[in-house]
């Protein structure tokens, strides 16, 4: 936000206000999130305000923690190789030119037997270090995501399909309006409570702000194509009473 000053202060008006109980502040600071940046070079985490930050690993492993774990190895290798040779010690057979990101200066030296501290200093532990190319990592976390996406927006539109097809009468949804990303076509992104599922509505009454609580119905569903039509709904009840009603008449029949 530092060379938007207006969307600044709309985001802290969303978030003093605890607009949507934060909901819409989170919803609105995400679309001025800039993507994901690994580096060799230190740098900052917007989000988290720190200076330097680094990610070593995950619940789920991801490409880049077993990039950034495999830099680590790497130096530490190459530390371990410099104590060795400081002492007059040989260097491993086991330890090979990929372990120590390449076939660097520490280990030239230990192959030929030479000993002594030339070129043996801690400023030199990267010294002919083949780069990691971290773009693949990025390249790949993006790869996954949009898969994962598409994998999460599918199951859950086939969830609410079948939830369609098994009620007797028109399922309806308690909806969040997080806010517009069109103005002009008036589209707006809404939260389903009972599922918490975020989706796109283009809204049928005008303007809509956010925090607004709207009862929306699904019409037509075509999970295959990621495709929901929300319509505004005349009646004033959620899905857990539909569902609950259709166990009731299930059990009655």
């Amino acid at each position: 936000f530092s060379e938007r000053p207006t969307e600044y202060e709309h985001f802290m008006k969303l978030q003093s206000e605890m607009v949507g109980g934060g909901y819409c502040a989170a919803w609105y600071m995400r679309r001025f999130s800039t993507p994901v940046s690994v580096s060799s070079e230190p740098m900052p985490h917007a989000a988290m305000g720190l200076d330097y930050y680094v990610q070593w690993t995950s619940p789920i492993r991801r490409y880049s923690d077993l990039q950034v774990q495999a830099v680590v190895k790497r130096y530490l290798r190459r530390k371990q190789v410099l104590e060795l040779l400081r002492d007059g010690q040989p260097v491993p057979s086991q330890i090979s030119a990929t372990d120590l990101g390449g076939l660097g200066k520490e280990l030239r030296l230990a192959r030929n037997n030479i000993s002594g501290d030339e070129g043996l200093e801690d400023d030199n532990l990267f010294t002919d270090m083949s780069p990691i190319n971290y773009k693949d990592g990025t390249g790949l976390i993006k790869a996954a995501r949009f898969v994962q996406n598409g994998s999460n927006e599918y199951w859950m539109l086939e969830y609410i399909k079948r939830l369609k097809q098994k009620a007797k009468d028109d399922i309806e949804f308690e909806c969040m309006v997080l806010g517009c990303f069109n103005e002009e076509k008036q589209l707006y992104s809404i939260f389903i409570h009972e599922i918490a599922f975020e989706y796109k509505y283009r809204s049928e009454k005008g303007q809509l702000n956010p925090g607004d609580t709207i009862w929306l119905t699904p019409m037509d569903i075509n999970p295959r194509m990621g495709l929901m039509t929300l319509t505004l709904s005349a009646r004033s009840r959620g899905l857990k009473q539909t569902v609950s009603q259709s166990t009731k008449t299930a059990r009655a029949a």
